[in-house]
């Protein structure tokens, strides 16, 4: 049975900037959100503060009509600066902070499709690079320690076995990591640590180099031919060639004549293969763009409530608030007909309002 790391922080977040004004007790400070969701939020703080003190927030952003005001709590907090801290919203203040941040989805339409973090990995998963940021982010030192262990791609597993006694607060960040698109499980979408080679720079930080594993599926050594270059990569990920010395042979005697090659003999005439049968492809549904959906696969019920929230908006005329719940569904149920005609109403329908 495989093993499984999960993420603390399931409900959904979107990696926007707000403007903050946050009162702890009596003392009041500003601050912008690194994200923020319908029950909770990441900010950075001017100092530490204490887990479960009680806080009252006001997030503002210009697109969005109207401010949200909320009482939460320290959920966490970083133990050295940045003074990272994660909030988690009271719940009588989730219900109005869940529509505002429908608004703020649907007023940034680049909200509407961000990244969707799993709720759990398998530690066997592979984690890599994806690209850098174009600018430098304020990360913490648990963000940099798993960036330097990630380097060009390793399991969750090796990942949790070199931090070692730090990994609970490095698993949090390497979530947070990978909601802000900078480490992937997506090995297509994997960068050489060389794309990373200035960032790292102005962190200050190396990444761990880590010796190569054998071939799983050879067991042979490859021959160093004397005399020729060696390939290799530096640690800057650039090739580079090492000669080997030229080894002087002793001299051996003569071998013995060859025999004779024997006459080739005819090829034998070709075979006819039978023609194969066209076999008809049964079940399931075809949507252009969206894949095929067998009629076995059950769509999850958080898709499935995605999708109803998408058509409950449609009918009321919300189109961009549609369109981000039903972009959502597609996410949880690729290839999904039903959700992808959905979102083609949406798309071709009315303008929203």
């Amino acid at each position: 049975m495989s093993e499984y790391i999960v993420n603390p922080r399931r409900a959904p977040r979107a990696p926007s900037r707000c403007v903050t004004q946050v009162r702890t007790g009596a003392a009041a400070f500003a601050a912008e959100t690194e994200d923020i969701g319908p029950s909770g939020c990441q900010l950075v703080a001017p100092g530490a503060l204490a887990r479960g003190a009680p806080l009252t927030l006001t997030f503002a952003n210009p697109k969005v009509k109207g401010a949200l005001s909320v009482e939460g709590k320290v959920a966490w907090g970083s133990p050295r600066p940045p003074w990272r801290v994660g909030v988690a919203f009271g719940e009588r203040s989730q219900a109005s902070a869940r529509l505002w941040y429908e608004a703020l989805v649907a007023a940034h339409p680049g909200l509407g499709g961000f990244r969707r973090v799993p709720d759990r990995l398998p530690v066997d998963a592979m984690v890599f690079l994806a690209a850098p940021p174009s600018f430098l982010f304020d990360f913490s030192r648990e963000e940099v320690e798993v960036l330097r262990n990630v380097a060009a791609g390793t399991t969750i597993a090796s990942l949790r076995d070199r931090l070692g006694a730090s990994w609970g607060g490095s698993q949090r960040a390497l979530f947070g990591l990978m909601s802000r698109g900078l480490v992937t499980v997506n090995r297509s979408a994997a960068s050489h640590p060389s794309a990373w080679k200035q960032v790292m720079k102005e962190l200050g930080a190396e990444f761990v180099q880590e010796a190569p594993r054998p071939s799983r599926t050879t067991t042979r050594e490859v021959p160093v031919v004397r005399g020729a270059a060696t390939p290799h990569f530096d640690t800057d990920g650039a090739l580079q060639f090492d000669l080997n010395p030229v080894t002087p042979r002793p001299s051996l005697a003569a071998p013995p004549p060859s025999p004779p090659m024997p006459l080739p003999r005819a090829a034998p005439p070709p075979v006819a293969r039978p023609t194969p049968l066209a076999v008809e492809a049964v079940g399931g549904e075809a949507s252009a763009g969206n894949g095929w959906r067998g009629g076995s696969r059950a769509r999850s019920r958080e898709a499935q409530e995605c999708l109803d929230l998408g058509r409950s908006e449609l009918a009321a005329g919300r189109g961009n608030s549609a369109m981000a719940h039903l972009r959502r569904a597609l996410q949880l149920a690729p290839g999904d007909a039903e959700v992808a005609a959905e979102l083609g109403r949406a798309m071709t329908g009315p303008p929203p309002r």
